[in-house]
């Protein structure tokens, strides 16, 4: 599992550093990079971000997000999004919950799970019914594809 090696430690705590050197900018130093806005009222984009990792193959960090109260197939059921870090071009659209879910209120990059080079995702649903009401769901999907390659649920 790369995600846990020592280089990998190396390159979260500069992503932290690059990071708190950002914020220690005064705001009007500060230039906004990238945005990424909900569709729809109440959707709340951005109740759950990570990033950090290379999902895409190209070098560069890419960034994913959670939208939990977005209906897709059912009110409040939520999708994740992962977006290119260098060019913010959609990458991925991942959904896979069901009503009320909150599919998308926890997310993460996870570093190569598969050994096929890429980064998983990981996308918490903390309202999922599968072993009983409300016990969640936590789900990590491929970089490459974008299908689901564990599902651990709750119970």
């Amino acid at each position: 599992m790369r995600c846990n090696t020592p280089l990998a430690a190396v390159g979260r705590l500069a992503a932290f550093a690059a990071l708190a050197a950002l914020y220690a900018l005064p705001a009007h130093a500060q230039t906004l990079a990238a945005r990424f806005d909900g569709d729809m009222l109440n959707d709340q984009a951005g109740a759950a971000v990570g990033g950090g990792f290379d999902v895409d193959g190209d070098g560069v960090a890419d960034v994913i997000v959670g939208v939990p109260y977005r209906d897709v197939t059912g009110i409040n059921d939520g999708v994740a999004r992962v977006y290119s870090g260098a060019s913010g071009v959609l990458i991925h659209q991942l959904s896979y919950a069901q009503p009320y879910a909150r599919f998308g209120a926890a997310v993460a990059c996870v570093g190569d799970l598969n050994g096929d080079g890429r980064s998983e995702l990981l996308v918490g649903a903390p309202l999922y019914d599968t072993g009983g009401t409300d016990c969640g769901m936590a789900y990590v999907f491929s970089g490459l594809t974008g299908g689901v390659l564990y599902a651990p649920g709750g119970s």
